[in-house]
C-alpha cells in the first residue's frame, strides 16, 4: 500500500529534517518546497494527502500561499487539508491563516504525539489504514520543531 504523501512548505532545512523524520515514524511520504511559489507549482503536478505550511516563507508568505492554494482548488474541484505549523503563537496570525483557508493549526515546538494526532485528524483513511498513526510511539512526549 502506498503511504500518504504530504506536501511540506518549509524553508528551514533543519526543520525539513525534523519533518522528514516524523514522516518516517508515521509511514508518510514527503515532498518539500522551500517557498509558496514552488508549492503552487507542486500542487499543479500532483495531489497530496495534506499540505503543511509555515507562516514565514521567502517570497509569498504562508497566508498568501494558503489563499492561492484554495483558489487553485476552486478551479480543480479537489480540496486538500491544509495544516499550518508555525512558531508564531499570535492569535492574529492563526486568525489570518484560518481566514485564508487553513483546516488545522499547530504551533512549534510541539510533541511528537500531537503531530500524530494532527495527522489522524487530517489524513487518516479507514479504508486504507495507516497503523503507525494509531500507535503511540515510545518517544511521543518528546518536543520537536522550533
Amino acid at each position: 500500500m502506498n503511504p500518504a504523501t504530504l506536501l511540506i512548505i518549509e524553508d528551514n532545512l533543519a526543520q525539513q529534517l525534523v519533518y522528514r523524520q516524523l514522516c518516517e515514524i508515521f509511514d508518510c511520504a514527503a515532498v518539500f518546497c522551500s517557498s509558496g511559489e514552488d508549492a503552487l507549482e507542486a500542487v499543479a503536478l500532483a495531489r497530496y494527502a495534506a499540505v503543511l505550511v509555515d507562516l514565514k516563507l521567502p517570497g509569498i508568505d504562508g497566508v498568501e500561499t494558503v489563499r492561492r492554494l484554495r483558489q487553485f482548488e476552486g478551479i480543480t474541484g479537489h480540496r486538500t487539508s491544509i495544516i499550518a505549523l508555525t512558531a508564531s503563537n499570535r492569535a492574529e496570525d492563526e486568525k489570518a491563516l484560518r481566514h485564508a483557508g487553513v483546516d488545522d493549526f499547530m504551533t512549534k515546538p510541539f510533541v511528537i504525539d500531537d503531530f500524530r494526532k494532527l495527522l489522524l485528524r487530517q489524513i487518516y483513511n479507514s479504508e486504507r489504514p495507516n497503523l503507525k498513526l494509531l500507535m503511540i510511539p515510545n518517544n511521543a512526549q518528546r518536543s520537536v520543531g522550533y
